[in-house]
């Protein structure tokens, strides 16, 4: 093999390998990227898989609190209403229930609810059985935001959206009711006393979560990356408007817990304000949730698309790279100008030094038997035996 040769054969054979060294290299960075990113989207989808499943149970449990007070009452409830938010909680579980792990959860506490509703109870058996099946209720939603990963989201405005729509409202309609319902319930085995400190503990952990309700709805503006975020919120006309909602909701959990509730605890309050300033929280309180997950769906939609055009970004940065890399290889790979220089040398010395004629070696004693010789007379000088045989 001539040296020019060996060196376009080293030159490919390095080339070849400083490309594959660079698409390994390409590959091991796209398959981290990509894994990460398809990651991130998963827990996105089990994410909005919550909100879907929270909405409408944070809806019945909003039902569920409004029925135990009416039941506590001695009136009728609302069963119609009740059997549509249960069914709005039997397809989001259809939907949505194996990947976030409800199991018997969700079978057992509708078949509970229906029995509330089947057979109606009233007075204090009405305010323990439904009180019993709202504690189910919140912690089925408890649940979900655990399965659903909702909970550990580190942006701070997708945080504070579930910190609120998940935890602070629950909290805020099981107590507005609790209060409600204590100050018309016969004493019983209670004192007074007894039963006016339980109905101030109520109402003082309503305005506790009213209060963090609404730091958190100003944290959400603070931290918000969208700027029609924060005015959407500031806005007072749409129920859909998760501000403008938290101000109705503010302004309902004032006339049940007063900002300076504890220095009013001594201030009488009658059974009647205390039952429909429950009603009007409870109101407040599923609008806000509802516009809250709405919120918190739309953030979770807009990060799952900047996460699809990152992935897009990176199959169109690998493939341009890839195409480098082929160029690159068919560019500089094989040295065409020594090539062609070895094939014009060749050339030339082909038509330097034509092939010699090919010549038939014969023996000499076939020459001195040739008849040939004899007829052309041309003289063959004798051998000494020959000489002496003449003679």
């Amino acid at each position: 093999m001539s040296k020019p040769s060996a060196r376009r054969t080293l030159r490919n054979a390095a080339a070849v390998l400083t490309v594959m060294m660079m698409g390994a290299l390409l590959g091991a960075g796209v398959a981290g990227s990509w894994s990460e990113l398809s990651g991130k989207r998963d827990t996105i989808a089990a994410q909005r898989a919550g909100v879907v499943y929270l909405r409408p149970l944070i809806g019945l449990i909003g039902a569920l609190t409004a029925a135990q007070s009416t039941a506590v009452q001695g009136r009728p409830i609302d069963a119609g209403g009740l059997r549509a938010a249960v069914t709005g909680v039997t397809a989001a579980d259809s939907a949505h229930g194996a990947e976030l792990e409800t199991g018997t959860h969700w079978s057992e506490l509708e078949q509970r609810i229906g029995v509330l509703i089947d057979r109606p109870v009233t007075g204090a058996g009405a305010y323990q059985s439904f009180g019993d099946v709202v504690s189910l209720a919140i912690q089925l939603a408890t649940h979900i935001g655990d399965t659903s990963e909702l909970v550990l989201d580190v942006e701070p405005a997708t945080h504070y959206l579930m910190d609120v729509a998940l935890l602070r409202l629950s909290t805020v309609m099981l107590n507005a009711g609790r209060a409600a319902d204590l100050s018309v319930l016969p004493l019983g085995g209670d004192t007074a006393a007894d039963r006016a400190a339980a109905i101030a503990v109520a109402r003082y952990q309503v305005a506790v979560a009213a209060a963090d309700i609404t730091t958190g709805l100003k944290k959400i503006v603070v931290n918000t990356e969208r700027p029609t975020f924060g005015a959407d919120l500031q806005d007072q006309q749409s129920v859909a408007n998760a501000l403008g909602v938290g101000i109705q909701f503010q302004s309902a959990v004032d006339k049940l817990a007063p900002p300076m509730l504890v220095r009013q605890l001594n201030r009488p309050v009658t059974a009647a304000e205390l039952v429909e300033n429950a009603a009007r929280v409870n109101a407040a309180v599923v609008a806000l949730a509802d516009a809250l997950w709405s919120q918190l769906d739309m953030r979770l939609a807009e990060r799952n698309t900047d996460l699809v055009e990152q992935q897009r970004l990176i199959i169109a940065g690998a493939s341009a790279m890839l195409v480098g890399a082929i160029a690159l290889l068919w560019l500089f790979a094989p040295d065409r100008r020594l090539r062609a220089a070895d094939d014009d040398s060749s050339t030339v010395e082909t038509e330097a030094e034509p092939e010699a004629p090919q010549i038939s070696m014969i023996d000499a004693r076939d020459l001195l038997r040739a008849e040939e010789l004899v007829h052309v007379g041309r003289a063959v000088q004798a051998g000494p035996r020959e000489r002496d045989g003449a003679e």
